[in-house]
């Protein structure tokens, strides 16, 4: 989310990238509408939970416009350090002044030893948002060999990248296809989870790590193939994003709709389709279509820049104002939700550039 806010050269396309990300977020975590599941979804539901599907979409872009950003400009080594330093106390601060403020509202305390337990995980609710940081700090540390990479030996970058997209994007399309042949093979309904050696005991990165590396890597590799992709007639380019879009929230949506009824929980469409191919479809045509932005647009520009800002304060707002905003008929809805969104997005823009005016504060959240 921060990298490239700085930079002098805006990049219009990957600054829409970041909006859509956050908005995407925003739409996820302020959505106020019920989601049934069973015996059927209604139709009003189905609607609202395919709608979902795109929104899987919101972390993946924010690891894939960093890595474009991060990997096609020069690396200065003590910047770098002192970045990821500066992100390492930033996660830190969040995930101890959450866990500290949040507290009344919960009504849950903590003594003293438990808060030093809860430091070291994340409570679901409290600050498990702030997952994202972590597997960016992880992404930073690694940067400079892969910069190295990038810069020096093109090739091995692709390889690297290759394998990540295996590690990630083909085993879970091992896991579903497997989910499916039990279904209509065996004629029994099990989620599978993989556990073939290859992606157990010789990954060497945790799922989550794999996942913001294998979309950083893939930002990267759009950068070095950008060129050869404008060749390509826009009206092919956009018909083909337009295309895949709406196939890949096809299949996520009805692949999460049928699993929802199976398990008689909800499948989350967003939360697991992270890994899918269908939320690395999605990822991939929305940066085919933003290419047709070439235009510096002083809003999108001023929201990408703000987007850390506004990711690590709008779970506040949203706590703050939900509980009011939902006494209302039409919040709860799929409109309602939209509006709600889009209020979120101006409310902690507005939040961000008041409290970046404030000398110790604004380090907090840039």
């Amino acid at each position: 989310m921060d990298p490239g806010t700085a930079l002098k050269k805006r990049l219009p396309h990957i600054d829409l990238l970041k909006c859509l990300a956050i908005y995407f977020v925003l739409l996820f975590h302020g959505a106020l509408y019920p989601l049934g599941i069973w015996p059927e979804m209604p139709p009003s539901m189905l609607v609202r939970y395919f709608s979902r599907t795109i929104l899987s979409a919101c972390v993946p872009l924010f690891f894939f416009a960093s890595g474009y950003l991060m990997l096609s400009r020069p690396l200065d080594l003590k910047k770098h350090t002192l970045r990821t330093l500066k992100f390492l106390l930033l996660t830190c601060f969040w995930t101890v002044f959450l866990l500290l403020l949040l507290q009344p509202y919960y009504q849950e305390f903590f003594s003293l030893k438990e808060l030093k337990g809860h430091i070291w995980d994340m409570r679901i609710g409290w600050n498990n948002h702030l997952w994202y940081l972590g597997v960016l700090i992880g992404i930073y540390l690694v940067l400079p060999v892969l910069k190295a990479a990038f810069d020096g030996n093109r090739a091995s970058f692709f390889w690297f990248t290759a394998v990540m997209a295996v590690l990630v994007f083909g085993r879970n399309t091992i896991d579903l296809g497997m989910t499916l042949f039990n279904l209509f093979v065996k004629q029994e309904f099990y989620l599978y989870s993989t556990s073939f050696p290859l992606f157990s005991q010789y990954t060497p990165f945790t799922y989550t790590a794999a996942l913001g590396l294998a979309y950083f890597c893939l930002g990267g590799t759009a950068w070095a193939l950008e060129e050869y992709l404008l060749r390509i007639r826009a009206l092919w380019r956009n018909g083909a994003a337009i295309v895949g879009i709406v196939l890949c929230c096809a299949v996520l949506g009805i692949l999460g709709w049928r699993f929802s009824l199976y398990l008689k929980d909800l499948w989350d469409v967003v939360w697991n389709g992270y890994y899918t191919v269908f939320t690395l479809g999605n990822v991939l045509c929305l940066y085919l279509l933003s290419l047709n932005l070439k235009r510096d647009i002083p809003f999108l520009r001023l929201i990408s820049s703000n987007t850390l800002g506004i990711y690590l304060v709008h779970d506040l707002l949203l706590k703050a104002t939900g509980p009011v905003i939902s006494e209302f008929d039409f919040m709860r809805t799929l409109p309602g939700t939209v509006v709600y969104a889009t209020a979120m997005l101006l409310m902690t823009l507005a939040a961000c550039l008041i409290l970046r005016r404030i000398p110790l504060v604004r380090h907090v959240i840039s």
